[in-house]
Order: C-alpha cells, then structure tokens, then sequence
C-alpha cells in the first residue's frame, strides 16, 4: 500500500505490461516515452502503450547495467552547415544512455546516442554517436541518469565507479 500526505498529489496507473522499466522522459502532455531496461523505447499516450516499440538496442543487462538514461528536446532541424531544412515528421531529439558490451560482459562501452524521432512512423531515426567511453570493470553503480540543463547543454553521469581504479579517460 502507499500513502500520499499531501492532498494535492493523486496516485493514478497510467501504463501496465512493461518490462523493468528504468526512466522516462515526457514529449508532451499524455505523451512520454519509457525505457525498458532490456533495450526498448517505448511510446505511451493517452494511457495506451504503443504495440512496436520506437527502437529495439542491443544493450548489456548484467547487474544495473542497460537502457539506463534519456532526455529529450524539441528538434532544431538544421543541417551540418546551420542552414534551416523542414521536415514536419522529425519533431525531437532524443538521447539515450546505455550500456553496450562486445562480447559476454567484457569490453563494454558507456554510450551516449541523439536520435531523431519521427512522429509520423514512431521511431527513433539517424543514430548518432555523441560519447563512448569504457565501462567499469564492475557493473554496479554506473549512473546513466542524461538531462538536458537550462543551457541547453546535455548533463550526464558515470557513476561512483566501485571498484575501480580510474585511468585518464575518467579524469
């Protein structure tokens, strides 16, 4: 059972049927994306979970590692030279924090990817790759929490990095 102390606050079920979801970032009112541990991003709106999830990633789940971390922003569509291009179908940004490994838990990567999200098929387009950095050795207490500051600059973090002695590219 929970218990609210505040009477301005209600609890209300909003989505069931996930699998171990991680976090969420909202596009709108009764529009949010969710993030299933496993790798999916799922779109919830008005109360109904999409049938196909917008991207499907190939992620590690050892421990607390996964589909840890998104934030999202309205989509600025310029192209790479900064000259404005329309595109009504693309309407955020969304960067997703996740754990990726090359073999069976070794070699793993903390990564960051932007996204486009198209609204019009619901799916997350144009990976690109903004931050790779080696994982702990141990899969525990890694962060993966992303926002996006009033700056406009994207926030993350790696965590407190148990057991690990860190090298140069964690300075």
């Amino acid at each position: 059972n929970i218990t609210l102390f505040d009477p301005k606050l209600k609890i209300e079920l909003v989505a069931s049927g996930l699998d171990f979801p991680t976090t969420m970032a909202f596009l709108g009112t009764n529009d949010f994306l969710i993030l299933e541990k496993s790798g999916a991003v799922k779109r919830i709106t008005n109360g109904v979970v999409l049938d196909k999830p917008l991207l499907q990633v190939d992620v590690s789940v050892k421990d607390e590692r996964g589909l840890l971390g998104i934030a999202i922003s309205e989509k600025k569509n310029l192209n790479d030279n900064g000259t404005s291009i329309k595109n009504d179908n693309i309407s955020h940004n969304v960067f997703l924090y996740y754990v990726v490994c090359k073999e069976k838990n070794t070699g793993c990567e903390n990564t960051i990817y932007r996204y486009d999200l198209d609204n019009k098929n619901n799916v997350l387009i144009n990976p690109k790759l903004l931050l790779s950095i080696p994982s702990f050795p141990d899969p525990a207490h890694i962060g993966g929490i992303i926002d996006i500051g009033p700056d406009n600059n994207l926030y993350v973090t790696v965590g407190n990095f148990q057991h690990t002695i860190p090298s140069e590219v964690y300075r």
